[in-house]
């Protein structure tokens, strides 16, 4: 079984979880409502565990790895922001899509970035996870600013690929930690 720990309207997992039913006027997917900081499940009940983007947003950030990392069998994945970059990400979903529901969103950011509470490196949660008897790695997702589709035929155009590598944001570190199996 896996988990989703703060789901919002990712459908991903066997339970998501989320403490609020409703995200900036977003039903959540979520079939179960309880705090990210103490979760009510058994040691070691979930294959994988998977929080995007909610860390950041949680008073006690340190203990809620603590207990992610004590529901998990095998795998966690973390991701968090990269300083302004879910501000970024959301900027540019929103004014490309002009829908009604959208504009309002990118009116409503100055709220959005308040509601970070830390702004977390790889290194401060990979040193986190590792305490737990995980070890762990992370990555950079980019997000392109200019987009071509540089595949297929046009792949062959240099001018597309070099575009498309230059113009892109770093908006999130993704933390992913394995569980350390002792081999006797």
């Amino acid at each position: 079984m896996n988990l989703n720990i703060g789901c919002g309207a990712d459908p991903w997992g066997d339970i998501r979880l989320d403490i609020a039913r409703r995200y900036h006027n977003v039903k959540t997917t979520a079939n179960l409502f309880a705090s990210a900081e103490a979760l009510p499940f058994k040691d070691r009940c979930f294959l994988r565990v998977r929080a995007r983007h909610v860390l950041e947003h949680l008073p006690h950030w340190g203990d809620a790895i603590q207990e992610w990392c004590r529901v998990t069998k095998e795998e966690i994945e973390i991701e968090v922001p990269v300083d302004a970059g879910f501000v970024k990400r959301q900027i540019y979903q929103e004014i490309l899509s002009l829908s009604p529901k959208n504009l309002y969103g990118l009116y409503i950011l100055p709220q959005r970035r308040r509601e970070h509470l830390w702004k977390l490196t790889p290194e401060v949660i990979i040193s986190e996870i590792e305490k737990h008897g995980f070890t762990a790695q992370s990555n950079v997702i980019k997000l392109p600013i200019v987009s071509f589709s540089a595949y297929g035929r046009k792949s062959r155009f240099f001018l597309f690929k070099k575009i498309s590598e230059r113009t892109q944001i770093n908006t999130a570190y993704q933390i992913i930690g394995k569980k350390i199996t002792s081999e006797h």
